[in-house]
């Protein structure tokens, strides 16, 4: 798994990599909205993102709801952070596919905790996307013994 840090404020990304890094996976810094997209198109492991609302290129925004297109495997949880606190701010982060949200500055334990939070959920994602794969080639080996049983009983 991996927890990505995209802020364009150096600061902000330093800070977020401290209250992360007990997490105890990959962190990866960007600094834009282009680096993030592409970090975001090509995951091949689940993926916590916690996002900055306002980066060059594109925002935050904009990227949660083009983010929301792509297919859902491998995992991907967004968690904005913000300094933007007014509700309209949160409502339209969350409707463009965010799935949490925290307002800066942040408390590095909240952080944490929100991204741990993250973490448990595309681990649970991954999971019931295995056991789906196995539950259709369970099924697919019940559909091909349904079709050998009438030639058995025949026999």
């Amino acid at each position: 798994m991996r927890i990505v840090i995209a802020d364009d404020d150096p600061i902000s990304r330093t800070l977020a990599e401290h209250a992360l890094t007990p997490c105890g996976v990959e962190l990866l810094q960007v600094d834009n909205g282009d680096d993030v997209w592409r970090v975001v198109q090509t995951r091949t492991v689940p993926t916590v993102v916690v996002l900055d609302r306002m980066m060059p290129n594109f925002d935050g925004v904009e990227l949660c709801a083009r983010a929301r297109t792509l297919p859902a495997f491998p995992p991907l949880y967004i968690l904005m952070v913000t300094s933007a606190s007014e509700t309209t701010d949160v409502t339209a982060a969350l409707d463009a596919g965010a799935d949490d949200y925290v307002i800066k500055p942040f408390k590095s334990a909240e952080l944490r905790a929100r991204a741990q939070a993250g973490l448990r959920i595309v681990a649970l994602q991954e999971s019931v996307a295995r056991r789906v794969e196995e539950l259709e080639q369970a099924l697919a080996n019940v559909k091909q013994l349904r079709g050998l049983l009438p030639m058995c009983a025949y026999c």
